[in-house]
């Protein structure tokens, strides 16, 4: 039986994914001249002088004079990236946390789980392992609470020093969770804190800066196309030059029982090599925009990849993955003898 639970809590959380809207900035104008008031006419007439040559040599550099705004203010101020103030530490594991839950308060004090996703910032495919031992959980700028990080499955919860996943994910990508073994695993957060404070940052011996708490940050993707480009239904890649592979249309159907969803595809595989056997390593890997990794699946017959080949030979086979049957705009990626990834509904390429 497989126990898809993407949520966080003793039960059931449900993530939400909003998109952060940035505000933006009006513009303030400027006159050209401040307002005066003269004692005499020659004074006046001075001045009138003055404010010509002004406006000569304002239109000369290219600033209209008498309008009540500047150019650089009329000009609309572009919106900021929305996950600009998420990301600041390029080259590493960036941790986010976001929607904290509380429990009923005791004494005085209450019990905050916080979710926690990672985002690749190390410009390569790669998995997470992040320490958080002696981590802190500040309600203010002062004032801060021991924090411990726990493994969790939404009914089991297991403490943990480190935030660990075993999938690779492109740069740029954020994970929330994965598949390991018949549960999706995630992690948490989890403090006491005072009743009536609610937590702020986190702070982690080793980790540069402070972790803010966000509401509904997205965790929608690619965040980088030009690191892994999209890549549509019977693209054909070269695999490290033994081989070429091409995937063909991808097809989704609910499973049983109907909490995750089965994702699979044909690939054709075709041998470079005329003089000896190719043994290709590939694996692949579903990732939504919840953020759940999902997994291989190869307990079906028609459900095996083929990546061993004779010389000069030709193969197709089918592989298939599991995903949370809620999982939205669903990317398949492919790594080890080559890292790509292929957007699941996007219509099949002219061959």
């Amino acid at each position: 039986m497989i126990h898809l639970r993407p949520a966080i809590g003793p039960r059931d959380v449900t993530v939400q994914h909003l998109i952060f809207d940035a505000p933006t900035r009006q513009g303030i104008g400027a006159l050209c001249f401040s307002e005066c008031i003269l004692r005499t006419k020659w004074i006046v007439q001075a001045r009138f002088v003055l404010a010509e040559l002004a406006c000569i040599m304002l239109a000369f550099l290219g600033t209209a004079c008498g309008s009540t705004a500047s150019a650089a203010s009329i000009t609309p101020t572009p919106k900021a990236n929305p996950t600009a103030t998420l990301s600041v530490n390029p080259g590493r594991w960036e941790i986010i946390a976001f929607n904290s839950r509380e429990f009923p308060p005791e004494e005085g004090w209450k019990t905050v789980q916080i979710n926690i996703a990672v985002e690749n910032k190390t410009y390569a495919f790669g998995s997470p392992t992040i320490k958080t031992a002696g981590a802190r959980v500040f309600t203010d700028s002062v004032n801060s609470y021991p924090v411990e990080t726990f493994r969790t499955t939404g009914t089991t919860f297991i403490r943990a020093t480190e935030i660990s996943f075993l999938a690779k994910i492109p740069h740029g990508y954020r994970m929330k969770g994965e598949y390991r073994g018949d549960a999706v695993v995630t992690y948490v957060f989890q403090a006491k804190i005072p009743v009536g404070s609610k937590p702020k940052s986190i702070q982690i011996p080793g980790y540069t800066g402070e972790i803010q708490v966000y509401s509904n940050p997205p965790l929608v993707f690619p965040r980088d196309l030009d690191f892994a480009p999209l890549r549509a239904p019977n693209y054909q890649t070269d695999v490290s030059g033994k081989a070429t592979l091409t995937v063909g249309k991808f097809d989704r159907k609910s499973g049983l029982p109907a909490i995750h969803d089965r994702i699979s595809t044909t690939i054709t595989v075709s041998s470079s090599i005329s003089t000896t056997d190719t043994v290709l390593s590939i694996r692949f890997l579903p990732i939504g925009d919840d953020g759940i990794v999902g997994a291989a699946f190869t307990e079906a017959p028609d459900c095996q990849p083929k990546f061993e080949l004779g010389p000069g030979q030709k193969k197709e086979s089918r592989i298939c993955a599991i995903i949370p049957h809620m999982a939205k705009k669903v990317q398949m990626i492919f790594f080890g003898d080559i890292h790509e990834v292929y957007d699941t509904q996007a219509p099949e390429v002219a061959p």
